[in-house]
């Protein structure tokens, strides 16, 4: 965690999200959706974020989600909660 301190401001990501939004939007979202609790669009941004911020692992993804929380919700991502890592990485 201490290492993701570093990384100011988060990932680059630009302040208008369409361009990343329209990248991803043809992807299908094929889980029940009575089970959904995360946007499949946040879960890749956040991974997508995490990566290029040098995390390596799914709980490293976690761990800057729940660092970067603030940024995430004022972008009206995550409204729920940040997803573990096991839901993270069963996208």
């Amino acid at each position: 965690m201490a290492l993701l301190r570093s990384y100011t401001p988060f990932c680059g990501v630009p302040q208008s999200l369409d361009v990343f939004q329209q990248y991803f939007s043809g992807i299908k979202d094929h889980r029940q959706s009575a089970k959904i609790t995360h946007l499949l669009f946040d879960v890749f941004l956040l991974t997508v974020c995490a990566v290029i911020a040098g995390c390596e692992s799914w709980e490293e993804i976690e761990d800057l989600g729940e660092f970067r929380q603030d940024w995430l919700k004022a972008k009206r991502l995550f409204e729920n909660s940040i997803p573990a890592h096991d839901t993270i990485a069963h996208h």
